[in-house]
């Protein structure tokens, strides 16, 4: 079967949404989708696809300014504030991800790639058992439900499914398996994705 392979989500917006929010995640919006949490925890979140806000510019300035330094893409960013915060200010973390998939002649996607860069929490929002990651960790499930793979965007036996990710800390390994079985118990188990096969490769 003769594929191409693309990386660029705004060549198909009716599969891959290009403007997203999310308001309201409460804790067991956060517990439901990456599993047990701090019970005590009372944050309530909202997210922004590529918020224009918060282009990678600022986002280094706000790195920075914590005495911290990262290297990722800026392909796809989802900026993460408390639900009283203003866009404008300062998020209290974000996620950087690519996305890239391959089509048949059809312009079915065949295979999708999901490489996770960077999750960066504020770190005066860290603690308390990573509640602010897991946070970031659910609006990018959230997000990535509105993801069209399924057929007939996909082949009749579904998408392949490659998610990567390679941090340098045994928090970021962690978060990453909570995503790892987000995708899994969320968007293959409840059929939100046709999923033919599901891979993971997560690294430290």
């Amino acid at each position: 079967m003769s594929e191409i392979y693309f990386e660029k989500i705004n060549l198909r917006p009716d599969i891959f949404p290009l403007r997203w929010h999310c308001k309201n995640v409460e804790r067991d919006d956060v517990e439901w989708t990456t599993g047990a949490m701090n019970r005590s925890s009372q944050l309530i979140t909202k997210s922004r696809l590529n918020s224009s806000y918060w282009k990678k510019i600022n986002l280094d300035k706000l790195i920075e300014s914590y005495d911290d330094a990262w290297n990722y893409d800026d392909q796809t960013i989802i900026c993460v504030w408390e639900n009283s915060q203003k866009e404008k200010q300062p998020p209290i973390g974000f996620i950087s991800f690519d996305i890239a998939w391959k089509e048949t002649k059809t312009q079915k996607v065949s295979n999708l790639f999901l490489t996770v860069n960077l999750i960066w929490v504020r770190p005066d929002k860290r603690g308390l058992g990573g509640v602010a990651a897991r946070h970031i960790a659910t609006h990018l499930i959230f997000y990535l439900e509105n993801y069209k793979l399924i057929p007939p965007y996909v082949p009749t036996a579904g998408v392949n499914v490659f998610y990567y990710a390679d941090f340098d800390s045994l928090g970021g390994e962690k978060l990453s398996y909570i995503i790892q079985e987000s995708m899994e118990e969320v968007l293959k188990n409840n059929q939100i994705w046709k999923i033919n096969q599901l891979d993971f490769d997560v690294g430290i």
